[in-house]
């Protein structure tokens, strides 16, 4: 087979292994791929040293507990609310009409 110079893999490199008489060549990866992949380590080690070392975001457990807090504050209140507007003769009239 003749060596073709205008195509662009003519001179590149081929990996020393070949599996199933395949044979590979050693390429670099694309620059996009590779910015791609740092940014993401980036953004992960920030987000995680932000989120778990710093008071800056809630964790889950935090949001869950408040919204809990809140529910609960809600409920009390309307309980106190139902409990001061109840009377022997509200009671009977709502029992009767019902």
């Amino acid at each position: 087979m003749k060596s073709d110079k205008s195509h662009p893999e003519a001179d590149a490199p081929l990996r020393e292994h070949v599996y199933d008489g395949i044979k590979e060549y050693d390429h670099k990866l694309p620059n996009w791929w590779l910015y791609t992949l740092y940014g993401a380590i980036v953004w992960f080690i920030a987000h995680w040293g932000i989120y778990y070392k710093t008071d800056l975001l809630k964790t889950d457990e935090e949001k869950v507990a408040e919204a809990i807090g809140v529910i609960s504050e809600k409920r009390e209140k309307a309980l106190a609310d139902t409990l001061s507007n109840l009377s022997n003769e509200s009671f009977v009239n709502e029992l009767a009409n019902n």
